[in-house]
C-alpha cells in the first residue's frame, strides 16, 4: 500500500519496471518499520535549513560550514533524545 500510494502516485514512478529499487524499496520499508515497532520507538532526525550544525549528531557532506542548508542522511538515536546510533550528514551552506 505505501509503494502505491507515496511512489507509484506521488512521484508517477513505475517501481515495477525497476526490480532493483523495488528491492530497496521494500528494505527501507521493513527497515523503518522495525524501528518503529521497538518499545521506546527508535528515532530519525533531520535539522532544517538555516539551523546551527549540530556537530555532536552531524558529519560534513562534501564541504564544511556552520548552518544547514540540507540533511542529505538523518542522524539515527536509539530513541527520542537517546543515545545515538548513527551520525547523519549535512550539507551546510
Amino acid at each position: 500500500m505505501f509503494k502505491e500510494m507515496y511512489i507509484r502516485e506521488g512521484r508517477k514512478l513505475d517501481y515495477k519496471k525497476h526490480p532493483n529499487l523495488e528491492h530497496y524499496i521494500d528494505g527501507v520499508v521493513e527497515f523503518v518499520w522495525l524501528m518503529a515497532v521497538q518499545d521506546p520507538p527508535m528515532c530519525l532526525c533531520w535539522q532544517k535549513e538555516g539551523e546551527q550544525m549540530d556537530k555532536k549528531s552531524y558529519k560534513y557532506y562534501e564541504k564544511r560550514g556552520d548552518v544547514v542548508r540540507l540533511t542529505v542522511w538523518p542522524a539515527v538515536y536509539l530513541y527520542e533524545k537517546g543515545p545515538i546510533v548513527s551520525k547523519g550528514f549535512i550539507w551546510p551552506k
